[in-house]
C-alpha cells in the first residue's frame, strides 16, 4: 500500500472513494486478468513455474515490473488494468497481495476458467430441448 500511496502523490492523484473491497484473478490458460467492484491501487504476486519461464504484461498499468530468481518470479503491478500478464508457459501463484488506495482488498482466484455446452437431446428440432452447460464463475446466462 506505501507504493501504491507514493505513486498516487507523485502523481498528484485524489482521494478515490470508489475504492475496491473485493476482487476476482482469473487464470485462463496462461492468461492472468482482473476483475474488481472498484479501484485496484496494485498487484503483487510471487509465481513459480518451470525454468524457461517468461512473462509479458499488458500495457495498461501505470507501472509493471518483475524479477525472476530460478523457477520463481516475484511482480508487482501499479495501477493494473482488466489484464495483468500474458506467459509463455505454465504457472502457480504462491503468494498475492492486491490493495486499493487504502486497504487490502478480499481476493480470489478462478483457475482454468473453461467455459462448456454440452449435446443437446433429445434433439435440436424438438419443441422441447435440454442444453447442460458450466460456466467458471457463477453468473446469469441468457
Amino acid at each position: 500500500m506505501d507504493v501504491v500511496g507514493l505513486v498516487d502523490q507523485i502523481l498528484n492523484m485524489s482521494v478515490r472513494s470508489n475504492n475496491a473491497t473485493e476482487a476476482t484473478i482469473m487464470k485462463y490458460e496462461n492468461t492472468l486478468s482482473l476483475q474488481s467492484n472498484g479501484f485496484v491501487g496494485g498487484v503483487q504476486m510471487t509465481l513459480e513455474h518451470g525454468s524457461d519461464f517468461d512473462l509479458t504484461f499488458f500495457e495498461d498499468a501505470y507501472m509493471s515490473k518483475h524479477n525472476t530468481v530460478n523457477n520463481t518470479t516475484e511482480l508487482m503491478i501499479i495501477h493494473p488494468g482488466e489484464n495483468l500478464f500474458i506467459a509463455n508457459d505454465d504457472f502457480t501463484i504462491s503468494e498475492m497481495i492486491v490493495v486499493s488506495s487504502d486497504d487490502y482488498v478480499s481476493t480470489q482466484i478462478i483457475e482454468n476458467m473453461e467455459y462448456s455446452i454440452s449435446s443437446t437431446y433429445p434433439n435440436p428440432f424438438n419443441p422441447v430441448t435440454h442444453i447442460s452447460y458450466s460456466v467458471p464463475v457463477e453468473s446469469s446466462v441468457t
